[in-house]
């Protein structure tokens, strides 16, 4: 089946759904009365509060039930005596990891309302596309149907005043279909919804935030059988040959694949194993497209950006991200460019146990960037100025920059007070000449130079050179606020910084006056950028940034940087 099918499939999904919609509305006594069996008309509830936690059984959908059997299944949910469920011990260091806590503790929301606790699961990966295209149709149907159930409560209420079924989409069992629904498929979708976790809250609403930081910490792994299938497949039935022990529990599992630890037969190293699942290297177009499907339905994606240009850069990158081979050679291109570097080191690679769909690396320690929030000013600030250290000799002497802002790729080690890199799947190289015209826009924005600002932005592509003086002054405003930290004489206080906030005022200018989209480069380049100034956000980093940059410029006049 082709992907044109599968995406009408898709779409198919999604009109079914709305007509189902459609239907329950107009036939409103019948929804009424089933409010009623919900518990949602505030009227009929008792004194008491309703108080239910779901109990779902591992690799189970929670999708809303068929009214018939509600009443029935709620009595039962409600007779149940509540269940704590034990959390796994906390890995206090781990490699490779994209997230040190697969289980999550329930979180409560700001009315105090439970949010169910999802925890990873052993679950087989959807292989085929005609299997993951119905995990989404269900979602969208799922969807749908909460939606019109949160639309009916409400409709009892006599102060509601916007009655559009779409602004009930993020209720608490839909946030629970669409994490139990990434977690399951995995694969491009969710890497999608990781890159979006990684946002600062007035870009990205606080909701979408909290449904894809939670999808970022709780895939679920594969069994061992489908497990053992992808190694036997990737290095041959002898793998075990080369080590003397092998965890068959992940330490870690998220959107492409899972990791274990393991020991070097031949020395006593110990490993950490990175299995790519079945299947999604195959599935990267159909599933971004089909989640877009199911995204652009609850209308919580921005309007009026070019998505189609970023989601084709996204295709690209996620290519890359499953080739492990090619991370395999970025790993050790960043091994060699760092050996020196007292700050950072990157782990080495296990080639005899490394193919396009398994990465072996030494195994690495540390804590999360995140979680250094917690640590004193000194080490919060030596953090977040090692990473934008890291960021500008990526770009600026290497050409060649790992753009995952994923605050799990990289780990603190306190002991050795070093920053840990462990993922290259997103490593990209720059163009020369492109390069040198970026560095001499961050320039112009430092000497506040706007003229110069237009003219270099039209060299990069950022300007056509047709727009509006309202769109031109915008972009300079924008350009200039970025360039704040580097052109401020002194240590730059990032936790009092208002950065997002003046850029947001520009962004409706912007999204307005725009004639072509930003340049290709930009997409990973701002990720991973904005993922460096957002961690030193994070950290309340107070550092001195201006002469980081006023050293490489001076090297770039003298042709020691970007001469050849």
């Amino acid at each position: 089946m082709k992907d044109k099918e599968l995406y009408a499939l898709a779409r198919g999904a999604n009109i079914l759904a709305n007509s189902v919609c459609s239907r329950q509305v107009n036939n409103f006594k019948k929804w009424k009365d089933s409010c009623f069996v919900f518990g949602l008309c505030e009227s009929r509830r008792t004194e008491k509060e309703i108080n239910i936690e779901s109990n779902v059984p591992a690799g189970s959908e929670d999708l809303r039930p068929d009214l018939s059997q509600f009443a029935k299944k709620n009595q039962t949910k409600h007779d149940q005596s509540k269940q704590t469920s034990s959390i796994a011990s906390k890995r206090e260091f781990s490699s490779l990891a994209l997230s040190q806590n697969m289980r999550l503790l329930g979180q409560i929301d700001s009315a105090g309302s439970i949010i169910r606790r999802y925890e990873s699961n052993e679950s087989s990966v959807p292989s085929s596309r005609i299997s993951r295209l119905a995990n989404y149709g269900q979602l969208a149907a799922g969807l749908a149907l909460g939606s019109v159930g949160e639309f009916t409560s409400r409709l009892l209420d006599p102060n509601a005043k916007n009655l559009d079924p779409r602004t009930f989409v993020l209720t608490h069992d839909n946030i629970e279909r669409i994490v139990a629904t990434l977690c399951k498929i995995r694969g491009a979708a969710m890497k999608l919804g990781q890159m979006l976790s990684i946002q600062d809250d007035s870009l990205i609403s606080k909701d979408v935030q909290a449904i894809f930081e939670r999808v970022r910490q709780s895939a679920d792994f594969m069994p061992s059988k489908q497990r053992e299938k992808q190694i036997v497949d990737s290095l041959g039935e002898n793998w075990m040959d080369h080590l003397s022990e092998f965890n068959p529990k992940p330490i870690a599992a998220a959107s492409i694949g899972q990791v274990h630890e393991g020991i070097l037969k031949k020395n006593g190293q110990k490993i950490a194993m990175k299995i790519q699942y079945p299947g999604v290297a195959e599935s990267i177009d159909s599933d971004i497209d089909l989640l877009m499907a199911v995204l652009n339905y609850t209308n919580i994606i921005p309007r009026g950006l070019y998505l189609e240009e970023a989601l084709n850069v996204a295709k690209k990158e996620l290519a890359w991200e499953c080739d492990y081979k090619r991370e395999a050679a970025a790993s050790k291109k960043f091994k060699k460019a760092f050996a020196a570097n007292e700050d950072v080191c990157v782990p080495e690679v296990i080639p005899e146990l490394t193919s396009t769909r398994v990465l072996t690396t030494e195994f690495v320690e540390g804590v999360t960037v995140d979680k250094c929030i917690d640590m004193d000013q000194e080490t919060r600030s030596k953090v977040a100025k090692t990473m934008l250290q890291l960021c500008l000799t990526e770009l600026f002497e290497l050409r060649f920059m790992q753009t995952d802002p994923n605050f799990a790729n990289f780990l603190y080690n306190p002991e050795t007070e070093k920053l840990c890199l462990i993922d290259f799947g997103a490593s990209r190289t720059f163009d020369l000449e492109w390069v040198r015209n970026y560095i001499e826009v961050i320039k112009c924005a430092i000497d506040n130079d706007k003229q110069g600002i237009i003219d270099y932005s039209n060299k990069l592509g950022f300007l056509s050179g047709y727009e509006t003086p309202e769109f031109a002054d915008a972009h300079c405003e924008a350009v200039l606020v970025l360039g704040e930290a580097f052109r401020h004489d002194g240590p730059f206080d990032f936790g009092a910084q208002d950065t997002t906030k003046k850029i947001m005022n520009l962004v409706p200018v912007m999204l307005q006056h725009r004639l072509t989209p930003p340049p290709e480069e930009t997409y990973s380049l701002h990720r991973k950028m904005s993922g460096a100034f957002l961690l030193c956000a994070k950290l309340k980093a107070n550092i001195q940034c201006n002469h980081m940059f006023d050293e490489l410029y001076s090297k770039y006049k003298t042709g020691a940087i970007l001469s050849n």
